[in-house]
């Protein structure tokens, strides 16, 4: 971080001594000598501002993506200010509250997926259960399925996503010699 600042310190002696140096007057000097203080206590106390308003927030900003990419979903980025940081944050915490949802929601419908799975292995094993119950959790079980694969339809991904029930890669169009066409992949 310094080393940014050194350039313009160093540059600011030089002025300062050769201007101190070619000054007849003894109170010019002093007054050269005092506007050199200031100016570097100014050029120093820079850095400690910038490291406190910018680089503390990223990094709380990366702790927090970090942690939220190991899995750990209740992880939140504090938000401090409205600035750029601060939107970035609140973005990252919004983000992680959608996966949370999505997770919830896959969660549920396989739950109920499964449950509807053991009751027509029951039916089946048992022969108890009419053949409009199973028909019945079958359907069910379909309209479970098919919610899931909607949710999954809505998000664009990297360079795939759904289309008509199968995963469409896209060439990026920033890849030299591409002409930016879809690709099937299942």
């Amino acid at each position: 971080m310094w080393i940014y600042f050194l350039p313009m310190l160093m540059v600011l002696l030089c002025i300062g001594a050769y201007l101190i140096y070619e000054s007849g007057n003894q109170y010019i000097r002093y007054r050269i000598i005092g506007a050199m203080f200031a100016a570097m206590t100014l050029l120093m106390a820079i850095p400690f501002l910038f490291i406190r308003n910018i680089v503390e927030p990223l990094e709380h900003v990366l702790m927090a993506v970090r942690k939220i990419t190991e899995g750990n979903l209740d992880t939140t980025v504090p938000i401090r200010n409205s600035d750029e940081i601060g939107k970035i944050g609140e973005q990252i915490n919004a983000l992680s509250v959608n996966i949370q949802e999505i997770l919830l929601h896959v969660w549920n419908h396989s739950r109920d997926a499964g449950v509807f799975l053991e009751r027509i292995e029951h039916y089946v094993r048992s022969s108890e259960g009419s053949p409009s119950d199973t028909e019945q959790d079958i359907a069910l079980i379909r309209n479970s399925m098919e919610e899931m694969q909607n949710m999954v339809k809505t998000f664009e991904y990297y360079d795939i996503r759904m289309d008509d029930d199968r995963l469409v890669g896209a060439i990026p169009s920033w890849l030299p010699d591409s002409p930016g066409e879809k690709e099937k992949i299942s």
